[in-house]
């Protein structure tokens, strides 16, 4: 008795609740989304796959065609899955395929007569190709929506190379989706929910993700996303793809992290933020003919952000040159969101997670800014070869070099007379957490870099071009000097595996290509090589005073 009572509640429950997600989906897009019980079964019972035209004028030409989708990127737990096409645009032919720059796409999962996602796609300019991609789906209420209801997700091909997001049972699922969306180009997406009582879509979390194409060769040099809501903002992630490469679409390198003003260590995302854009600075839209509220506006977003004070910030440099999930063997693609840093929680220099999947603890340069006294400032040190941002109150790099999650090296950066430039530099060669060697920076031809692409390439990409060769030939004139102090001090586990071509037990073989295969990763592995071999070699009482005087 006990059983079928559960069983009963589960299906009304069940019930109750596609009641509501049809009742969602019928206040934006009315008739079209009421499923014909008849057509449902004529469509469910015949042949999988076969099109179903819908002449309902008797004009000749189809206003709908429904299916059961048989296509192989869907999931066995939807199945079948039963779609309806709205020809939104009048060029549906009896025959022929409805397409994806015009239609609106109904998908009813189980062909139960409940819908269950739509896509609509639109061809703004009437040039037969998509241009925004809306993604509808219901979702119950939660941390981030005050409501259940409608939620939207809105892609814009800003760049007109037609390229947009990968659907499975026409929703988005991060994996694998992310793998087969562009995500690039000159690209936007905003998230909405619907609010029923002011009949409005109120952007939030990610609101917006930009991506920009500085050249127009389909690769994202820059990507910005905002977290907030309407005009209120909470945080920010502005990266670069520094160093372009042919053919590579997604190779971040760079990012700033930043918690809007109002923000606390103790309530962080609950904080009272007090970040709002200016009016001037948003724009408005129309989903399916429902206002949405403002969205921080593409065209001037950048030059904006660059004026913003931020309460914490974080720049997160992906020295390894390797942008992926940390510690996730299941998800190594680099990552398209822009470089997502691990969040800093010792005492003193707490700085939260902005996104994720982060690229984690290691192998990445992290530079905190507790108090911006104003807006971002970076310079670039040709003494280091690096870009900073100024006013860092605590600057680091946790080395793992062979994948073993453990600290085996550190770097820390000191800014010892507080102008803002840091000028020394504490290495701890051997991950003992004891400063092995400490040497001063030199701070004289210092120049202020622009956080803009166009700056950043013309600083770094020089140096990603001749530095690994200098730093291998620096490897290779230390590796002689410490052999002629005793043999076999020039052994290095990091010079190794760089020999090896990273071939490792904790590297799998597709990372280990990618590490082989990048300057920016060689120059890395070499700086590491280069700093162990200078500490053996000082700490060996080597007296060649000819080659002291060359190396510095």
């Amino acid at each position: 008795m006990f059983s079928t009572c559960l069983y009963t509640t589960t299906v009304h429950a069940q019930d109750t609740e596609k009641m509501a997600k049809q009742k969602a989906f019928e206040q934006v897009f009315g008739d079209a989304v009421r499923l014909d019980p008849a057509m449902v079964e004529k469509v469910k019972n015949d042949t999988p796959g076969k099109r179903h035209y819908v002449d309902r004028d008797g004009d000749g030409k189809p206003e709908e065609v429904w299916f059961i989708d048989i296509e192989p990127r869907h999931t066995e737990a939807k199945k079948p899955i039963l779609v309806k096409v709205v020809d939104k645009n009048g060029n549906l032919e009896m025959g022929k395929e409805p397409e994806k720059y015009g239609d609106l796409w109904i998908a009813d999962w189980h062909a139960d007569g409940w819908v269950d996602a739509v896509i609509g796609y639109r061809d703004l300019d009437g040039d037969g190709d998509l241009d925004v991609m809306e993604w509808f789906t219901y979702g119950k209420k939660g941390w981030r929506v005050p409501f259940d209801g409608l939620r939207a997700l809105v892609s814009t091909d800003d760049g007109d190379d037609n390229l947009l997001d990968y659907d499975m049972d026409y929703v988005y699922y991060q994996i694998p989706c992310q793998n087969h969306s562009h995500f690039g180009g000159n690209e936007s997406f905003v998230v909405y929910y619907l609010n029923p009582e002011q009949d409005k879509w109120i952007p939030h979390f990610e609101n917006p993700f930009l991506f920009y194409d500085f050249d127009n060769d389909g690769i994202s040099e820059e990507v910005i996303r905002v977290e907030g809501e309407e005009e209120l903002v909470k945080s920010l992630r502005w990266s670069f793809n520094v160093n372009p490469i042919t053919g590579k679409q997604r190779d971040f390198d760079v990012s700033v992290s930043a918690c809007a003003k109002g923000w606390t260590q103790e309530k962080d995302r609950e904080s009272d933020f007090t970040m709002y854009l200016p009016e001037e600075q948003t724009e408005h839209f129309m989903i399916r003919g429902i206002p949405t509220g403002p969205v921080l506006k593409r065209s001037t977003a950048r030059n904006y952000l660059q004026t913003v004070t931020w309460e914490r910030v974080l720049m997160t440099w992906n020295e390894n040159n390797l942008n992926i999930a940390f510690n996730d063997p299941k998800d190594t693609i680099e990552r398209w969101e822009g470089v997502i840093n691990a969040a800093s929680t010792d005492s003193g220099y707490v700085m939260p997670r902005i996104g994720a999947p982060d690229c984690g603890p290691y192998n990445k340069r992290y530079e905190l800014v507790l108090k911006p006294p104003g807006p971002n400032e970076f310079y670039f040190n040709p003494a280091d070869h690096r870009v900073h941002i100024k006013n860092s109150d605590r600057t680091w790099i946790k080395v793992d070099y062979d994948f073993d999650t453990k600290t085996d090296m550190s770097y820390f950066w000191v800014d010892t007379d507080k102008d803002g430039i840091m000028d020394r530099v504490d290495i701890d060669t051997n991950g003992d957490g004891i400063t092995d060697d400490s040497y001063p920076i030199d701070v004289s031809d210092v120049k202020p870099v622009g956080w803009t692409f166009k700056e950043l390439n013309g600083a770094l990409a020089p140096i990603f071009k001749t530095e690994p060769e200098n730093k291998y030939n620096l490897v290779m004139a230390l590796t002689t000097a410490l052999r002629s102090t005793k043999e076999g001090m020039e052994e290095d586990a990091v010079w190794n595996l760089l020999a090896n071509r990273m071939q490792d037990k904790n590297i799998p073989d597709d990372i280990a290509r990618r590490l082989i295969n990048s300057d920016q990763s060689i120059l890395y592995y070499l700086t590491l090589v280069q700093d162990r071999q200078i500490d053996r070699l000082k700490k060996s009482g080597y007296k060649n005073r000819s080659f002291w005087k060359k190396f510095n």
